[in-house]
């Protein structure tokens, strides 16, 4: 399983980041707002649609 993690420099990113690791049956995405802004749409669908996630 894929799992996307945004806000990825925050402190809940963070600690998921520690968590993925222990967890290598899934895949995890990890993005902060300078590699894909949430709150643009377009920037979302492309990301998608660029193969990223």
């Amino acid at each position: 399983m894929k799992i996307l993690i945004t806000g990825a420099n925050g402190q809940l990113g963070n600690e998921m980041r520690v968590i993925a690791k222990s967890n290598a049956q899934h895949e995890f995405v990890f993005t902060d707002v300078q590699e894909l802004n949430i709150c643009d749409k377009d920037a979302v669908i492309a990301f998608f649609k660029e193969g990223h996630f």
